[in-house]
């Protein structure tokens, strides 16, 4: 937090263009009884969790399908990032892969040699989508076992930053109930906190 008269000397029109591409700030006006202070909110979740990642493209025609181009030892493969509304308004379900002949391909393993640079870039999509669009529920459905054990050990290493930004929620055995670290789930939900 920073306080009133921080506020007043930054340039805040600048003051991105300063920030390494990871680092984002939300401006956030808190309204008091007698003025209106100006404060910077970290996004540590983006800091902290998210490291090098791959330029991302919004397709032009679906809001809900992000494009980005992983480069490695099996050259360049073009990937993307699905959000599959539920017949729940509000609810989203996150899928992403190798794209192949014009469709998605979830169960594709490229093995491109940049396995953390791409689940890193899916979390920078995730975030963005849950930005763009509040009260969303997001779901998250590993494909395989092997997936399965990964997003457990990543929201279980992650945790602590996530629950700065998100409620996280496990499912077993299609039981739902708040993300335990000790645990492990079959499929996980995100909730952006307001």
């Amino acid at each position: 937090m920073i306080d009133v008269q921080h506020c007043i000397l930054l340039k805040l029109t600048t003051l991105n263009s300063k920030l390494p591409p990871n680092l984002r700030y939300s401006f956030v006006q808190l309204l008091d009884k007698s003025s209106v202070c100006l404060t910077l909110r970290l996004k540590r979740t983006t800091l902290n969790m998210l490291g090098e990642t791959y330029h991302t493209s919004l397709h032009p025609d679906n809001e809900f399908v992000y494009f980005f181009v992983s480069r490695g030892q099996k050259g360049e493969i073009l990937k993307a990032v699905l959000f599959q509304q539920y017949k729940v308004k509000n609810k989203f379900n996150l899928a992403f892969g190798d794209v192949q002949n014009g469709k998605l391909s979830d169960e594709a393993v490229s093995n491109n040699n940049d396995f953390v640079k791409v689940l890193s870039t899916v979390a920078k999509c995730a975030y963005d989508f849950l930005e763009r669009n509040p009260g969303i529920i997001l779901h998250i459905q590993p494909v395989d076992d092997r997936r399965k054990l990964l997003y457990n050990a990543i929201f279980r290493r992650h945790f602590e930053a996530l629950t700065e930004q998100f409620e996280i929620w496990g499912r077993k055995n299609r039981r739902r109930e708040p993300f335990q670290t000790q645990k492990d789930y079959d499929s996980f939900e995100l909730i952006q906190r307001r």
